[in-house]
């Protein structure tokens, strides 16, 4: 059926049902580990350790260091739990490259998650045929 490379860029709707997240849950994922006051106590996500790493490593390149990476950290997170979506907080704070960059990084950690669990596959289960496991559509 489709012999080519081909990318399929999938919208919202279509791309819950393959286990990726939703808008709202993006935000509200990337809210809840973005709570850096957890870190080294119990309460701590995976997810959140991840992303300190990420932006201690993005912090070293910028001015400010983690300090101003950890408050742009807050100001996502604080954005976020007011916030219908990643993309209109981001729109919102345009003008803060400490923000972009933290948004960016959970974005893509987020999403790069979901693509591991998604039923989207890199080769189809039969060959010609569609690479995606499951029968819903």
């Amino acid at each position: 059926m489709i012999r080519t490379k081909t990318t399929f860029i999938v919208g919202a709707g279509a791309s819950c049902e393959l286990q990726m997240p939703s808008g709202p849950e993006l935000v509200t994922r990337i809210a809840q580990s973005l709570d850096f006051e957890r870190y080294g106590a119990d309460l701590q996500t995976r997810d959140s350790v991840l992303l300190m790493q990420y932006l201690g490593k993005a912090a070293s390149r910028v001015a400010g260091g983690e300090q101003a990476m950890n408050a742009a950290a807050l100001r996502l997170r604080t954005a976020a739990k007011l916030g219908g979506s990643i993309d209109s907080i981001l729109e919102q704070h345009s003008n803060d490259q400490m923000v972009l960059t933290c948004g960016k990084l959970a974005i893509v950690h987020f999403i790069s998650q979901a693509e591991s669990k998604s039923t989207l596959r890199l080769s189809p289960r039969v060959e010609g045929d569609l690479p995606m496991q499951g029968t819903d559509t």
